[in-house]
């Protein structure tokens, strides 16, 4: 395997996606892994206990259209906050599962605690 530079790097495309059937809402949701920034920021705020709107959080952060541009922003969280929570918990698993964050400290070892 050849050594990587810089340009290399930071370049590369380097995001999961899949797709979460969502038959509640009539249809499927695109998502991607979080980024490291966003993985940062979603585990802190989980392990600071202000979670109460983790789940809608990791929407906002992670839902994205065929373009890989995310579908909602911070201007749709009331609205997402009304969603049912079986359909955003499905959505925030599979974003975690992508994300690869299986870390002593990350995003799923604060939410089992």
């Amino acid at each position: 395997m050849a050594l990587l530079g810089k340009q290399s790097v930071l370049s590369a495309e380097d995001f999961q996606y899949a797709i979460v059937p969502c038959p509640e809402w009539g249809g499927d949701v695109r998502v991607r892994g979080l980024t490291a920034a966003e993985q940062s920021f979603a585990a802190k705020r989980y392990n600071d206990g202000k979670s109460e709107d983790f789940d809608v959080i990791l929407c906002i952060m992670a839902c994205v259209d065929e373009n890989g541009e995310p579908i909602f922003d911070s201007g749709d969280k009331e609205q997402l906050r009304k969603k049912s929570f079986t359909v955003l918990d499905r959505i925030a698993k599979k974003i975690i599962e992508l994300t690869g964050d299986n870390s002593g400290d990350g995003i799923e070892a604060a939410r089992k605690n």
